[in-house]
Formats: C-alpha cells, structure tokens, sequence
C-alpha cells in the first residue's frame, strides 16, 4: 500500500495551527534580534574567527526571515511548495554545521598545530563532510514532503524508509561527531595538566618562582579549556535535540509512525501542551539563542569587537603616518648617502639565525651569559662585537653568510632590556603571539621546539632588521673612550681590537648639511622611512 500522511497538518510544517501566531512572533522577535548581532559583527569583524561568528548569524537570519515568509503564506494561504521550507531547515542546517566547524574543528586544528600532536583532525574532517552531505539530503527530504503535500502527490512506502535511513545517518554521524570532540577535549586537558605539573617540578627544582604558587594565567587558560568543553558539549546536545525533534515530529524516523505529532497532540486533548511538545520552532528559538548567548558572552564577541576594532584604528593611523612619511620621503642628491641607506636597509636576519645565535650564547661565546639579567648592551659588547671583530662588518652579514635582504619587520627596543626578551618578542611576532613572556622561559630549555613550531606556520625565515645586529658596531661604538663593564659582574669588557675607522655624526665624508655619510647610526632615521 502506498504511504499516505493522514492529514496535511501531520508535516513539520503544518499549513495552519491555533498557535503559528505565537511561532510568527517568536520567528519575528529572533529576526530582529539576529539582524542587529549579525550586523554589528559583520561591520566590524577584523579576523577569521569573527567572520565565521558573522557567517552564522548571517545564516541564521536567513533561516528566521524564511520562517517568517513561511507564517505569512500560511496565514495568506498561499502554497510555497516547499521553498520557504527548504531555506529555513537547509539555513538550520547551515547554523549548526557552522558552530561544529567554527566551535569545534578549528579549535582542534589550532591545538593540533600548537602541541604538534595528532588530534585526529582528518577524520574529524570527513566525518564533517559526511555531515554535510547527509544535511543536504535530509533538506531534500523535508522540502520534498512538503511539496507532495501541497500538489497532494502520494508516494510509495519506501520512499519515506529511504529519508528516514538518511535521517538517521545523520543523527548518528553528529552524535558521533560530538563524542569525538567531547573526548579530544577530555584529551588537551589531560595533556596539558601533566605537562604543566612536570614543568613545575622542573621550575622548582631549578629554584625558580615561575610555578611555585600555580601560575594565575594558566589556572585561568584551564578555566577556559573546561568551559570551552562543556559549551561545545551543550551546543551539540542541543543540537542533536533540535534536529531529532524536527525529524521525529516531522515522520522522517521510520519505523516510528509518520502521524506522531498528531499522536502526541491528541493524546494531550490538543491544548497548549501538545504544541509545546510537537512544535520544533520553539527549541529551534531557544538553540540559536544560546547559540547568540555563547557568540556574545562566552567567547567574548562583544568585548573582542571592541579591542580589535581599536588595534584596527591604530593600524589604520599608523600606516597613513607611515604613507605620509614615504610621500614626503625623496632620495637624497648625494649618490653615496643613498647607497648607504639601501645597503643599510637590506641587512636583514631570519628568526632561525636568531635562534641559533641564542643558542650559542653560554655554550660556544659569552661563557658567563646569564639569560635573567643580560642586557641586549651585554651580549653586544661581549658577543656580538668579538665575533665580528675579524671581518669589520655588521652581524647580520655573518649570520646570514653574506645574504642581503629586506625585512619584513623593524624592531624598536632598548639596550638596557634583557636580551631574552628581544629574542623572545621576535619569536613571539613570528608564532604571532600577543605575548613573550612564556616563550622567554622556554627559550631556556628547548630551542628546538620553538623553531618547530615557527616551522609549521612557515617562520623560520621571516625576516627582521635589529639594529644590534644590522648596524656595523665597527664604525662606532667598539672602541669607547670610557671602558665597559658587565652590567651582571661588574668585570671590565675588553676593548676591541678591529682597528677599523669611526665615523660619527659629523666625521667626514658629509653631505651638503654635515650628516656623516659612514655614520651609520645617523642613518637608521632615514632607514624607517625608506623601509
């Protein structure tokens, strides 16, 4: 016998309830609330975290208008074969496998490329396709009922079977979905907790502070993590309850009966109970609000609106200063100076030469470094200019063995600062990291995991000029007339030996206004608004 629904009203959605007043005006109200989020995110979103967050909302207000249409036809008596129904339940769709890509997988690939461990990101990956492609079908499968019943086609039996063995695909792909990442969570926490304690059992036997009183800032990221882990698997719940709520009520779950909203409608006299219990629109409300309610609060959305739109700002002015300076720049009428400027200008160094010059420092020069109290003035004096002393020349030039290029970046520091920190910052802007503090620490201990994870995200050879290093030290200052000493011990620094020329401010040859053409130190001002 061909499978025929009872009456029309028994489909997800019904052509006319005593309560769609009530699902137009919560479909209403989430409208103009989902309108203003997406709006405001969208405007002002500067990175891709923030886009992703304003492609779901965007889709969600897509879902909610199409709804409303959908209310309005049915209330207008107006057929829309299935139209209103495919964009609002494919939108549904979209919002939810939206939140598992965003929520879920891109924080797996974030700590996956982090830790450098397997997290199982490629099967996480398929099984996301996989969703995909079973959403697609389901759609299909919901827009068809509808346009069955408004042409009142009847369909054979087996045609609902095969929906439902799609539907049923699909609750058991995203319920497995969720677990695994519910259990990769459960897993970066373990990971995390374990090596924290073995770095604090570290830390406290080389009597250092770092960890003995529990650092706040890594009390705070576990925090996080946990919270992180119980929204996702809240979000996924309520997911799963959504889509087999509408599934279920809707007669996709063979072998359960096709007429069961009607069931459950009947058996609670109709009343106001039986549509709160069959009628999907009212969950679907209260998943993207909590859905909004993460975007909003949990994650910071409103508050990282906020900042980054001031960074972008200051970015903003700080490029029209910096076209504003390159406008007014002219090169200048005396060829030597210009071609000092260039050479100066092209003296570039790799994070990775950096690195393994730090490395160096203790172990094959500067015997006595101390990493906590170095100044970036100690290991010049002490390191950089010894080494150089054979040759004359700058030291990017012998770390880069002769290569020249431009930098990417600039650094601006100070002397007197602890050369770790410079290290540290430069390794920092190359993770793109906010923050060095942690990297410092770890330079100490393992270089060669900071140079892996500069490695995967392609680092290593970003290039930076650093005046310690770019600047000829030969031409100035290795030679003073007041001697020097080791800001750690106190023990004089031995003058260098080079017996190459010193060119200061005004030493000869000049330009036509007394500027030093050798003086190199004269030069870095023009070198920023060259670069």
């Amino acid at each position: 016998m061909p499978w025929q629904e009872p009456s029309y009203e028994n489909v997800e959605f019904p052509h006319s309830t005593p309560y769609d007043s009530y699902n137009l005006t919560f479909a209403t109200v989430m409208l103009q609330i989902v309108a203003a989020s997406a709006g405001v995110v969208l405007m002002h979103a500067r990175t891709d975290c923030l886009f992703h967050l304003g492609a779901i909302l965007l889709v969600m207000w897509i879902s909610e208008a199409a709804l409303v249409v959908q209310y309005i036809l049915q209330f207008l008596r107006i057929k829309d074969y299935g139209l209103t129904v495919a964009i609002s339940l494919g939108c549904l769709h979209g919002v939810g496998f939206g939140h598992q890509k965003t929520f879920i997988f891109n924080c797996m690939l974030d700590i996956e490329l982090v830790l450098a461990i397997d997290l199982g990101t490629r099967k996480a990956a398929r099984m996301l396709l996989v969703d995909a492609l079973l959403s697609i079908l389901a759609v299909t499968a919901a827009a068809a009922q509808r346009l069955r019943a408004d042409m009142g086609l009847h369909w054979p039996d087996s045609v609902r079977k095969l929906s439902s063995m799609v539907c049923w695909a699909y609750l058991c792909a995203s319920l497995t979905f969720a677990f695994q990442s519910f259990e990769v969570m459960g897993r970066v926490l373990r990971l995390s907790e374990d090596t924290t304690a073995r770095l604090a059992h570290e830390a406290k036997s080389r009597s250092q502070l770092w960890f003995q009183n529990g650092d706040p800032e890594i009390r705070a990221t576990f925090h996080k993590l946990r919270k992180h882990r119980r929204h996702v698997l809240t979000l996924s719940a309520i997911r799963l309850l959504v889509f087999g709520h509408i599934m279920l009520f809707g007669g996709f779950l063979w072998p359960l009966p096709a007429d069961l909203s009607a069931q459950v409608t009947d058996s609670l006299g109709g009343g106001f109970a039986g549509y709160l219990m069959t009628d999907s629109v009212l969950i679907t409300t209260l998943y993207y609000l909590y859905l909004i309610f993460i975007v909003w609060y949990v994650y910071g959305g409103l508050s990282s609106l906020v900042g980054i739109h001031a960074r972008f700002q200051e970015e903003e002015m700080r490029l029209a200063k910096r076209a504003h300076q390159q406008a007014r720049f002219s090169s200048s009428s005396d060829p030597r100076w210009q071609a000092q400027v260039q050479d100066l200008a092209c003296r570039a160094i790799t994070v990775e030469v950096l690195l393994d010059f730090y490395h160096g420092l203790g172990r094959d020069y500067m015997r006595g470094f101390n990493p906590d109290r170095h100044t970036t003035s100690d290991v010049v004096r002490q390191a950089i200019i010894p080494l150089s002393a054979s040759v004359g020349s700058d030291m990017a030039g012998i770390l880069m063995q002769g290569q020249r290029m431009l930098p990417e970046a600039m650094v601006s520091h100070t002397w007197r600062g602890r050369f770790r920190d410079l290290v540290a910052a430069v390794v920092a802007d190359g993770l793109g990291e906010q923050e060095y503090g942690r990297i410092g620490n770890l330079l100490d201990s393992d270089v060669d995991l900071i140079k892996h994870w500069i490695s995967r995200g392609c680092g290593l050879q970003r290039t930076y000029w650093i005046c310690a290093f770019c600047v000829n030290q030969h031409k100035s200052i290795c030679s003073p007339t007041v001697p020097q000493t080791d800001s750690v011990t106190g023990a004089l620094v031995p003058p260098c030996g080079c017996g190459c020329p010193k060119f200061l401010n005004t030493d000869a040859p000049c330009r036509e206004d007394g500027s030093s053409i050798q003086c190199e130190m004269k030069l870095c001002r023009f070198l920023v608004i060259c670069m």
